[in-house]
């Protein structure tokens, strides 16, 4: 089974505008959201809030996951979602590029690219493939408003460029469905509740009326 650490952004003293919070406070309502969505496919590792950025790093190179996306939102000006990298070529620049093609898809703002930086700590001395996502601009009203509005639809971005990047779908697996009743069993279960009398009577009934053993069966299937 692959492996993801989520570093949902630990900076509790970052506030956004308006009723947005902090950035910690939002990203890690994100992450709860995108670790819903991934927890049935891959194993989740994930940082805490109480985390210095070294020991988040050290954490998730201890537990040496296959990927390692760290969820933010911006400041300092400006619109657009962007994503941060430590260099391009590699599965950290895939994961980014199938990310931030996911965000850009369902944001009004234009897009700020995948960037390279050989700095930032979180990129470049974390040892899986890492990634930065910058949501959104949380320093305003707007930016602000859009990452709070839209957390269920960011979430599913980030999913599904998870998913893409590991070459899977991003929908839920898909539940086994059960046996189709026949109608001898639609009987058997309608008598059961009480629907209906001397089951003997039905499933000789179906014999001769048409249609009347699919009727019975939708009757049976509405039953919990």
């Amino acid at each position: 089974m692959k492996s993801v650490y989520l570093s949902p952004s630990a900076q509790e003293n970052n506030k956004g505008a308006g009723d947005y919070g902090t950035e910690e406070q939002r990203m890690n309502q994100l992450c709860d959201l995108v670790e819903q969505k991934l927890k049935n496919r891959y194993k989740i590792y994930r940082n805490r809030p109480e985390m210095s950025l070294q020991q988040i790093v050290a954490d998730s190179n201890a537990k040496k996951p296959d990927i390692h996306l760290a969820l933010h939102s911006n400041a300092g000006g400006g619109q657009g979602c962007e994503c941060w990298i430590c260099a391009k070529g590699g599965q950290a620049e895939k994961l980014a590029q199938q990310i931030y093609r996911q965000i850009t898809a369902i944001s009004p703002f234009v897009g700020r690219g995948v960037k390279v930086s050989k700095t930032l700590y979180e990129v470049n001395k974390t040892a899986a493939p890492a990634v930065i996502l910058e949501a959104e601009f949380h320093d305003n009203e707007k930016g602000a408003a859009w990452i709070v509005e839209h957390m269920e639809q960011i979430a599913q971005a980030v999913a599904q460029g998870v998913t893409e990047h590991f070459g899977d779908s991003a929908a839920e697996p898909s539940k086994p469905q059960p046996a189709e009743l026949t109608a001898e069993q639609a009987v058997d279960k309608l008598a059961k509740a009480g629907l209906i009398d001397t089951p003997d009577y039905w499933k000789n009934a179906v014999q001769c009326v048409k249609n009347l053993d699919a009727l019975l069966v939708k009757m049976a299937n509405k039953l919990a």
